[in-house]
């Protein structure tokens, strides 16, 4: 190499070689806990064997999926009555549907009732939701054909039939009366 080509090389920009990075890992795959079915017969077990329930199921869902755990003959698919358990789902199902701006705490049930359906003006989705509407505990016009299931029979018509008593109400007339029908409250926010 000449003294002109040592120059050259040397005031020539280096190139430096490329090193690939490397590939990053793959996300970590959520896993199911491998005691977590022991875990959940170990609360539930009491339960049953104390006689407290028949049956029960026992529903996760997280980033690892959905898992269901059924005791008492019961399965994934089975119906069961939920009891005040749906308030706890219901509030959360509104305070989702507030925050998606989908609804509004002060919105008047009526809104959502179909148009049939004679409602006062002056209940919202909060009085249902605070349980200050003032509607009864249970409605009238609940006869159950079978008592240790009493909504199985209990239609939509005869929801709407026992709203309508109300149509001309007020919250502050109401309140005399008690808390909330239960169902009005799941029918408004079902999708």
């Amino acid at each position: 190499m000449t003294v002109e080509d040592e120059e050259k090389a040397r005031d020539a920009p280096s190139e430096t070689p490329r090193v690939p990075s490397p590939t990053p890992p793959p996300p970590e795959v959520p896993t199911v806990p491998a005691d977590e079915a022991d875990r959940v017969e170990a609360a539930v077990r009491p339960l049953m064997d104390g006689g407290w329930v028949s049956g029960i199921v026992v529903g996760i869902a997280d980033a690892a999926g959905p898992r269901v755990y059924p005791f008492g003959g019961l399965d994934g698919d089975s119906v069961v009555e939920l009891g005040a358990t749906t308030e706890v789902f219901t509030g959360l199902l509104l305070a989702d549907a507030v925050a998606a701006g989908a609804v509004q705490p002060d919105d008047p049930v009526k809104k959502y009732l179909p148009e049939e359906v004679p409602f006062p003006e002056s209940i919202t989705l909060r009085h249902l939701a605070t349980h200050t509407s003032g509607l009864p505990r249970n409605p009238d016009n609940l006869a159950p054909a079978d008592i240790t299931n009493p909504y199985a029979d209990y239609t939509f018509d005869r929801l709407f039939e026992f709203l309508s008593v109300f149509a001309d109400a007020s919250v502050e007339a109401a309140e005399a009366v008690a808390a909330q029908v239960g169902g009005a409250d799941g029918l408004v926010l079902d999708p």
